[in-house]
């Protein structure tokens, strides 16, 4: 009778076992990166986004793009803000404004996806916080070399907005004094600048900084690498995370 006992105590406890395993499964965070061409992917995840999601969207390969046919176009020399880094929000509004800037860098630069500046206001407007991550700091389109305040120019130009997400982050703003790991990194109107460091880094700086704490992470970049350490971050702070590779 003993024997039976122990031999029913062993199975109860052996299921119990099994049942808290199966549990701890069920509870593991989901972290994962998907490879593709297309937006596709990245829709569907949107799908399951609310208002604490945070979408994270690279800029060179992502957002825009060099045109691959210059042709012998000459670009303007731009007006004499276009040359000003003064971290000032009205100037960059000039800037994107410009004739000579506009015509410059649509000589030179097009977006990646033509739908998803609107597409990105859209989600915007559904309380979805969205920044933009970059490691380049500065860059050159034809005879215009765009510096940190035309980037954001350059960006405004084609419709992409990122200074509305969160109301802290409207000027230029040091990320070095909320994770040491993030030395030279800057945000400055919802553009988070690497300046060589790693992105998982910044974007926690960042996050630190506005005292957000998103429900789930979905990153776009074009380099593998970018995206694993934005996963690193997540899988350390237990973030759900979707990472999209382009691959173009």
């Amino acid at each position: 009778m003993n024997v039976v006992l122990l031999r029913c105590f062993l199975v109860v406890c052996s299921c119990g076992i099994v049942g808290s395993v199966e549990a701890r499964q069920s509870a593991r965070v989901v972290s994962q990166i998907i490879t593709t061409k297309t937006l596709e992917p990245l829709m569907s995840v949107v799908k399951k986004a609310d208002a604490s999601t945070l979408l994270v969207f690279d800029i060179n390969g992502v957002l825009v793009q060099k045109k691959h046919s210059r042709g012998t176009v000459v670009c303007p020399r731009p007006s004499e803000h276009a040359h000003n880094s003064t971290h000032n929000n009205e100037l960059i509004d000039k800037l994107a404004a410009d004739h000579g800037f506009e015509k410059a860098i649509r000589s030179y630069v097009e977006p990646v996806f033509p739908f998803l500046p609107s597409l990105i206001t859209e989600w915007q407007q559904q309380g979805m916080k969205i920044v933009a991550l970059t490691n380049s700091t500065a860059d050159r389109v034809g005879v215009l070399s765009l510096g940190r305040g035309s980037r954001l120019a350059m960006l405004r130009l084609f419709g992409y907005h990122f200074e509305h997400s969160f109301k802290e982050d409207q000027s230029y703003v040091d990320l070095a004094s909320y994770a040491s790991e993030a030395h030279g990194a800057f945000s400055w109107g919802g553009v988070l600048f690497t300046c060589g460091q790693a992105k998982g880094y910044v974007l926690e700086a960042f996050l630190k900084y506005v005292a957000f704490s998103p429900s789930m992470i979905v990153f776009v970049d074009d380099h593998l690498y970018n995206i694993q350490t934005v996963q690193a971050f997540a899988q350390r702070q237990g973030i759900p995370f979707h990472g999209i590779l382009l691959t173009r």
